[in-house]
């Protein structure tokens, strides 16, 4: 038997199966177990040095070994890479580091110049290279860029760190020279702040400069009239990111003139960037194929400029704006002009409209992510839109196929059925809605409605959600009457139209909590509990679920949850979220089964103010 169990764990499939499982100590460890394991797992374990003080004896003696199975090399600012390099003047030089893919250089001197040179030489199948200069501005680095420009495999390049030092020339150079570069990024970098390529004088490098002042330009952007600048235009750069750099508008326009097939631009907390009202549609006129944008942390990203950005790139499939302006007007944009979205994080975004975000579900029919952590969004609202949608569609087309008897009849489905993550706050908002309201849509049935959307995303892999119940806040008479006499009217059809269906919205397994009792604590009406009784079953369709994170939600999860989890979404590793107290008899009994039954599944205890 012995024998035999060794013959299994000495197969590769089955060894590299397991290692999927284990985390980097763990399979270090275990590879001393046999040389089979040793001789499979050694990739893995050699694969990728990161940052961090390696350079001790121990290590430079194991490199000389293995140096050939490392593909990502991440060094430190100072450390030196001279172990890396071959000797040719030995004969075994097998395992030297010949094999990189992704190469974060330490800072370059004039001393490790040429060290750095012959490491990108001697992998010709580097893709992935980062440098950053000493901040000396009388160092030449003219043989490093030069290295750089004629590496043919190159596919990205950064400059990171504070690269005082590093001039346009330098780009123009890497550019002329390569012509396999396809994204150029910057990342904290304070020297485009002064330097003249920011205010486009025509003194500055060809690279980046305009062919005429912004002054004398802005009338000819307007008009479309730009004539063609006679600098070579860069067609492979179809990335470009500029992370947390001090530049100005100018300078982006310059470089979107320079690489007019850029597909992905990032201005992730630049500093210092102010725009006009025409630079999204400038912006567009020079790089037209943007994609993938992302502008969060950004300043002067209000909601305006956001919503314009939008306008001008129809095309756009992602959309990372989180802790900016984006609000109101930058969603509808979505809505209304990018068909083809697919990932949406606004994090920390505020001052969406429930009825919005109905919206925005229910027709971008492309979407796989959104992520809205900390936007609030009122499910009556919701149903409210959702109603409201259904009855303008019908007036618009009135003969209507009938819904077929084996579904559920639910108004205003959420379209992204494709959906893979989804991050929300939903709450049940009682001060923002009249009495009628809160009697026609009390938060069991709000509850219901979400489950049952929920439940249709069957591609959920990832569910982050916290649920709210918000009482009246006030005993002021006049805040029984909630909202403006015009959005009263706007809403008594969609009231009509849900005194005629609320048997939909009705849950067969809550007793009488259909409607709302005061006497019943809020946070059991409406917060989407995750307890049998509450209705969890709704989401057994989620069968791909593999990570889930609640919020405030740990009342209500027991051993035959837990178990109910575990059985319907199989693929289930991580819950997040819970607070477990293993002086509870309920939790200790959940934490045992958890460790005899599924040791793989990770929970961790969650924090209400955490960013998801």
């Amino acid at each position: 038997m012995s024998s035999a169990y060794n013959r299994v764990f000495a197969i590769p499939n089955i060894v590299e199966c397991i290692s999927h499982s284990l985390d980097f100590k763990t399979i270090t460890a275990a590879a001393r177990v046999c040389r089979a394991w040793h001789t499979l797992w050694l990739p893995i374990i050699w694969h990728t040095i990161d940052y961090g003080q390696q350079w001790q004896n121990d290590f430079v003696r194991a490199l000389s070994q293995h140096g050939d199975l490392i593909r990502i090399f991440r060094c430190s600012r100072d450390d030196n890479i001279g172990p890396l390099i071959s000797d040719p003047t030995l004969n075994n030089n097998d395992h030297q580091c010949r094999n990189l893919v992704t190469l974060v250089m330490p800072k370059t001197t004039p001393i490790n110049q040429s060290d750095q040179i012959k490491l990108i030489r001697q992998n010709p199948g580097l893709r992935d290279l980062s440098l950053a200069f000493r901040d000396d501005p009388s160092s030449d680095y003219s043989d490093l860029i030069h290295a750089v420009g004629d590496h043919g495999m190159l596919r990205r390049l950064a400059f990171d760190d504070e690269n005082k030092t590093l001039q346009v020339e330098m780009l123009e150079t890497i550019l002329q020279r390569s012509s396999s570069l396809r994204e150029l990024s910057f990342r904290r970098i304070g020297f485009f702040l002064n330097h003249p390529i920011g205010y486009a004088y025509a003194s500055s490098s060809k690279l980046l400069a305009a062919s005429k002042t912004e002054e004398q330009t802005a009338s000819a952007c307007l008009s479309h009239d730009v004539p063609e600048q006679e600098e070579k235009k860069f067609l492979g750069i179809t990335s470009l990111c500029m992370d947390d750099v001090a530049c100005s508008q100018d300078l982006i326009l310059n470089l979107a003139s320079r690489f007019p097939n850029l597909e992905k631009l990032s201005l992730q907390l630049t500093a210092e960037l102010y725009f006009s009202e025409d630079f999204s549609s400038r912006l567009a006129q020079r790089s037209p194929h943007i994609k993938w944008l992302n502008v969060s942390k950004t300043e002067d990203m209000d909601d305006p400029t956001i919503a314009a950005l939008i306008r001008s790139f129809p095309g756009l499939q992602t959309l990372i704006a989180g802790q900016t302006g984006f609000s109101e007007m930058s969603l509808n944009a979505l809505i209304e002009c990018c068909p083809d979205l697919e990932v949406l994080d606004i994090r920390e975004t505020y001052g969406l409209e429930s009825k919005s975000v109905q919206r925005l579900l229910q027709k971008c029919r492309a979407l796989k992510s959104l992520n809205a952590w900390d936007t609030s969004v009122n499910v009556p609202k919701m149903i409210m839109e959702a109603y409201r949608s259904q009855t303008t569609a019908e007036e618009d087309h009135p003969v209507l196929s009938p819904t077929p008897s084996s579904e559920i009849a639910i108004t205003g489905l959420w379209a992204c059925r494709g959906l893979e993550s989804l991050t929300l706050n939903f709450c049940y908002d009682r001060s923002s809605l009249s009495d009628q309201e809160q009697r026609l849509i009390p938060p069991a049935s709000a509850r219901r409605y979400l489950l049952e959307q929920l439940s249709r995303l069957t591609n959920l892999r990832n569910l982050s959600i916290r649920t709210t119940y918000y009482d009246n806040c006030s005993d002021d008479g006049d805040d029984d009457t909630i909202g403006t006499m015009e959005e009263t009217n706007d809403s008594e059809f969609v009231i009509q139209r849900i005194q005629q269906d609320m048997s939909l919205l009705v849950i067969d397994n809550l007793d009488s909590i259909g409607v709302l009792d005061e006497s019943v604590d809020g946070d059991e009406l409406f917060n989407i509990a995750y307890s049998l009784s509450s209705g969890l079953e709704v989401l057994s369709p989620l069968k791909q679920l593999r990570s889930l994170i609640l919020t405030g939600v740990h009342h209500a999860v027991g051993l035959d949850e837990i178990r109910w989890m575990c059985d319907q979404w199989p693929k289930l590793n991580r819950i997040e979220g819970l607070y477990w107290d293993e002086d509870w008899d309920e939790d200790r009994l959940v934490l045992s089964w958890l460790q005899e039954n599924r040791p793989g599944l990770a929970i961790e205890e969650g924090d209400d103010d955490e960013e998801c």
